[in-house]
């Protein structure tokens, strides 16, 4: 019982304590277990759980209530819930009849802007979340569910309801006195909202004015949901069931030029449209803006112990940075090498027997996984996703592979001021049915190639014109863009909907332009594949954001505002979209799984990309020699074959003469170690002296 006392509810206790509306702040303090925005077995709003005459369990709302969870500061050890606990320690109850422990009959709406969920012991017993759902209360909309699954505030003007909702949006605090940001002066102690910080950029003049103010920011030790949990101890019935019967969204909003919020770490945490273990019956929407922004200011690397102790915690992770054992002890002995991630576990007493060895930027902030939802609008963020497994899977499935991304129904790219939106994918993605960039193929095309006439971007030729017009070259996708999707090597996206019930794949679309690259690659370590729906169709526009219900996804692109007419046999090109990256680099692209089929009711259903990666390189030493008593000639051919799939040059390192060879008499195109580019050309000749041989 003392193992699960300790929590702070909005709500009531007792089943005759039912409110309509709760409200709940934390300010400061330690709440060593959970809080929550309803009730542990009262309810929020008024309803009834009945058994229909299909023997189904049924609701009736007849006032339906609201709760408003908001966290200004703190510790909350476990988890933060907008639902109710729904634990009934007084009775055993019949669930043939049915109970509304902790239920929501109405909505939810959790505001996360400062203070720290969870702990790194905790974390791994699962807790450190952020729910918009209950723990074992279930959320009930009080707006009707409608023929396409969803629920409906005017359903005559397409308007979703906002059933569940989590907003995870940083804050700072003034450190003294008389701070201004944004025209607005603040007292010591007050909170600076976040649309005032996001006005600061890393210039010097504003590095003083962020001096004066505090960056402790948010830290979620592990996740957040949309939806809600089945805690341990629970019903095993109520595993893998829907508990939210509405929307639901979940947003995770940081500063433009600073990143003040921190989910999850490495294996651990993400976000998701669904709960743990939980489904979510309606549409489900997730944002994750400014995450990882620190990049723009830190990727120039540190070159001092004194520049990286200067750095805040949530700076300094987002290096790769290692320490080295300067003296035996415990377990470990001189030399030994370990991350940033174990040397903060170290105490105090042996922080000095570490030395920071190196620190390598990462490519983006970690978070994870990206899981579950219909719509994920992503904005001027530089993510790098390791993967997680699936939290509110099928039982029966068992899966327990690492995704990065799984269940999301379309991806929508976005820039943020002069900051574009970085994707970096380290493993495995499932059922991406849409990747969208608000890069459009009509944009004017840009480039960091250095080549010169043709290649070259000019301001009147878009990205579709310039691609048209080099449709059979293969550096026709020479180009950048600001929202880039980088792979790990080894690892190919699909961006597949979901599988037909024969088992064949439906792709989706990438809508816009997208920069293709790959992540921490090393020369010799391939290329990566990107398949998506074959569309050579001409394509109509409408500028509409249908169903998006977050404010932080207000005005992000979508592909639904496009329709493509179907494709006939001059439409050589794919017009949804498109794969770029700057020469040298190429990028080759045709129909899947059969070559130029674009047309007819037997057109290839995938379109791919494909990024190689750097050129393979061998040292190999070739010689030749005979058993018998005569040598070669001074001239002889040994023939060396190379695939030109693989694109591939010869570099000639050096030439030994035999043993029994004569200097004197080898031929004047011998390597010349003084200039070895001279020995590499396309048409694999060796150049010497300006004679081609």
């Amino acid at each position: 019982i003392m193992f699960d006392a300790g929590n702070a509810f909005g709500g009531g206790y007792a089943a005759n304590s039912d409110v309509d509306i709760a409200n709940i702040t934390l300010w400061n303090g330690i709440i060593r277990n959970s809080m929550y925005g309803g009730g542990e077995i009262a309810t929020i709003g008024r309803g009834t759980q009945a058994k229909n005459a299909s023997d189904q369990f049924e609701v009736s709302i007849y006032k339906p209530g609201e709760t408003h969870v908001t966290m200004m500061g703190g510790h909350v050890l476990r988890d933060v819930f907008g639902g109710g606990r729904g634990f009934n320690n007084w009775k055993t109850e019949d669930k043939s009849a049915g109970n509304t422990n902790g239920f929501i009959f109405g909505k939810t709406d959790v505001n996360v802007h400062y203070g720290t969920i969870g702990t790194l012991e905790g974390m791994s017993k699962g807790y450190g979340n952020v729910f918009g759902g209950g723990n074992v209360g279930f959320v009930y909309s009080q707006y009707a569910k409608q023929s396409d699954g969803w629920y409906y505030e005017d359903y005559s003007n397409k308007k979703l309801s906002e059933d569940t909702r989590v907003e995870v949006k940083a804050y700072g605090r003034a450190l003294e006195d008389n701070v201004t940001v944004g025209g607005t002066t603040y007292s010591k102690g007050d909170y600076i909202p976040n649309t005032a910080l996001d006005q600061l950029t890393n210039s010097d003049t504003d590095k003083t004015t962020w001096a004066k103010v505090d960056q402790e920011g948010i830290t979620i030790y592990n996740a957040v949901f949309a939806g809600g949990n089945v805690s341990a101890g629970s019903d095993k019935i109520m595993a893998f069931s829907k508990t939210v019967y509405g929307n639901s969204t979940a947003a995770i909003v940081d500063i433009f030029s600073r990143d003040l919020i921190s989910v999850g770490g490495k294996g651990v945490g993400g976000i998701y449209g669904d709960g743990n273990l939980t489904f979510v019956d309606g549409y489900r929407e997730l944002n994750i803006t400014n995450y990882g922004t620190d990049w723009y200011s830190l990727s120039g690397g540190v070159d001092s112990d004194a520049e990286f102790n200067a750095l805040t915690p949530r700076q300094q992770s987002f290096y790769t940075t290692q320490y080295e054992c300067t003296a035996d002890y415990g377990d470990y002995v001189k030399g030994d090498i370990i991350l940033y991630d174990v040397y903060i576990l170290v105490d105090d007493e042996h922080k000095a027997n570490w030395k920071r060895k190196q620190s390598i930027v990462n490519e983006g902030r970690f978070i994870n996984t990206v899981q579950r939802c219909d719509f994920c609008g992503i904005k001027g963020s530089r993510l790098v996703l390791h993967g997680a497994i699936d939290r509110a899977q099928d039982e029966a499935e068992a899966d327990f592979t690492n995704y990065t991304i799984n269940r999301v129904g379309e991806l929508s790219l976005n820039q943020n001021r002069d900051h574009g939106s970085y994707f970096g994918i380290n493993n495995v993605v499932k059922f991406l049915g849409g990747v969208t960039s608000d890069v459009k193929f009509a944009d004017v095309r840009k480039t960091n190639s250095a080549e010169t006439g043709d290649y070259a971007a000019d301001s009147s030729t878009t990205y579709y014109q310039w691609k048209k017009a080099h449709i059979n070259d293969n550096k026709r996708n020479d180009g950048t863009a600001p929202n880039k999707i980088a792979l790990s090597s080894g690892v190919f996206l699909e961006i597949v909907k979901e599988l037909d019930n024969n088992g064949n794949k439906i792709y989706g679309p990438i809508t816009g332009v997208v920069e293709l690259d790959l992540l921490n690659v090393s020369p010799g370590e391939g290329g990566g594949y990107v398949y998506a729906k074959n569309i050579h169709g001409t394509p109509s526009y409408t500028p509409i954001y249908a169903d998006v219900i977050s404010d932080a996804n207000e005005n992000l692109v979508t592909n639904r505002a496009y329709t493509y007419i179907e494709a006939t046999a001059s439409d050589d090109m794919e017009t949804s979209g498109n794969f770029i990256h700057s020469l040298p680099k190429r990028i080759l692209d045709d129909c899947f799984p059969e070559s130029k089929k674009f047309a007819g009711d037997d057109a290839s259903p995938a379109h791919y990309w494909y990024i190689r990666g750097e050129y393979y390189v061998y040292e190999q030493l070739v010689s030749a020699y005979t058993g018998g008593a005569d040598a070669y000639n001074t001239e002889m051919s040994i023939p060396l074959t190379m695939s030109i799939q693989g694109n591939a040059k010869l570099r000639l390192l050096n030439i030994v003469p035999g043993l029994y060879a004569d200097p004197a008499k080898l031929p004047n195109y011998t390597y010349n170690a003084e200039d070895p580019e001279l020995s590499v050309s396309d048409s694999i000749s060796i150049i010497k002296n300006a004679i081609t041989k």
